[in-house]
């Protein structure tokens, strides 16, 4: 089974601590959030997960060393340019190996 994690946004409400770090990165309880997730989706069987980014895109995937998290596979995938609501599951979900 895949899964897609919305991990693109600016995180304004969380300034100052998203000024040079993503969202998705800042820590909570000294472990990244995303990891959190990351966490949970593999309790549950998910070992293929799509991560659409945007803001400091290049912190998230640098964070992960051969686009692996534990026994988890990732793919990034990248706005161009802002997509709206939702746009950038639509556009991870259009590259999405579903079986």
């Amino acid at each position: 089974m895949n899964a897609i994690i919305m991990a693109g946004g600016k995180g304004s409400r969380l300034r100052p601590l998203t000024c040079n770090i993503p969202k998705p990165m800042v820590k909570l309880c000294g472990k990244p959030i995303l990891h959190y997730v990351l966490d949970l989706l593999q309790q549950h069987n998910i070992l293929s997960v799509k991560i659409t980014i945007k803001y400091l895109s290049n912190y998230i995937i640098d964070s992960f060393e051969n686009q692996k998290y534990k026994d988890i596979n990732l793919s990034f995938v990248e706005e161009s340019f802002p997509l709206g609501t939702a746009g950038s599951v639509k556009n991870a979900f259009l590259d999405l190996d579903i079986n």
